[in-house]
């Protein structure tokens, strides 16, 4: 649908193969489909060819004003039920899991947030355990390799379809976080923390595992922000990003997301 994309990835690999390095800065930052200016003239020559129907092209007209959609009913709950069990069981069991690590769990106070293999998790007592739980936010990658509840909603087909109708190709899932409290991130893109190329052909499922509340720290997006402009401290992006920038740009950057929230609604 977007030649673009194809002629970028083929520029990209004839880069590649001469072992050359690639100057992202030569693209255009924003070539998926739906962020174009045509993107409406898109929906519309893809109901007149009968791709879509009318109800999705509504839906994809507010992922392209918003960059982000409610979705209900996607998820069976039976899964949602799994995955706090499977979790809250990590949390209790005596017994090792040697495929889980609890990414910002504190097992030292002294040393904080820490990579805390499973196996030394459940060294403290249970009592131990639950109390440290609850002093930062972690979270568990790749949780569906273990938990056959988190596997079934990673491999949801709603969430496939849905994703595939708004790239405009076929999507697949690529990772899962699950985090046992909110995150407490800063207004972030994730264009500007993972490498992807070209823009925006990621899209991030956030489900909500426990009813939530404005008081729950639950998910904040501000609509529309999805075709700002990369920071320009970055100045190789995607190669340049939050994961390899000097870390004297990180507060350059937290300022210019907090600077253009404060001129956007937040959801």
């Amino acid at each position: 649908m977007n030649d673009l994309f194809e002629e970028h990835i083929l520029k990209i690999k004839e880069v590649e193969l001469k072992g050359g390095k690639v100057d992202w800065s030569a693209f255009k930052k924003h070539s998926a489909w739906f962020d174009l200016d045509s993107a409406y003239d898109e929906i519309d020559r893809r109901i007149l060819s009968n791709e879509i129907s009318f109800e999705q092209s509504e839906f994809l007209k507010e992922w392209v004003d918003n960059g982000g959609v409610h979705i209900k009913g996607a998820i069976d709950e039976n899964d949602i039920d799994e995955v706090n069990t499977f979790v809250d069981n990590l949390l209790t069991t005596n017994t090792p899991n040697e495929n889980v690590t609890f990414l910002g769990y504190t097992l030292d106070k002294a040393k904080g947030g820490d990579s805390v293999a499973h196996k030394d998790l459940i060294s403290l007592s249970l009592e131990g355990r639950m109390k440290n739980s609850k002093i930062s936010p972690w979270r568990i990658h790749e949780l569906w390799a273990e938990s056959n509840g988190a596997k079934n909603i990673y491999q949801n087909e709603k969430l496939k379809e849905i994703t595939t109708l708004i790239f405009g190709k076929k999507s697949y899932p690529r990772s899962t976080i699950n985090f046992y409290y909110g995150s407490q991130q800063e207004l972030h893109q994730d264009m500007s923390v993972f490498h992807v190329f070209p823009g925006d052909y990621l899209i991030g499922a956030w489900i909500a595992l426990e009813d939530i509340s404005i008081d729950s720290g639950p998910l904040v997006y501000a609509p529309g922000s999805h075709k700002s402009d990369i920071y320009e401290g970055f100045l190789n992006h995607p190669q340049t990003n939050l994961r390899t920038c000097p870390l004297d740009e990180y507060a350059g950057y937290y300022n210019k997301m907090h600077a253009r929230s404060n001129n956007q609604r937040l959801w």
